[in-house]
């Protein structure tokens, strides 16, 4: 998951979290001021 392929999108739907450095690209879009989003299948 690259942040610059999700600019601009008013929502940020992230199905599953499964490696390291996309929980560092969800705290990258959050101090965007972007909306994040994601379920918990547990």
């Amino acid at each position: 998951m690259d942040s610059s392929s999700i600019r601009g999108n008013r929502l940020v739907l992230l199905d599953e979290l499964y490696l390291l450095r996309q929980l560092r690209t969800m705290a990258r879009l959050l101090k965007q001021n972007q909306n994040v989003d994601w379920e918990s299948r547990s």
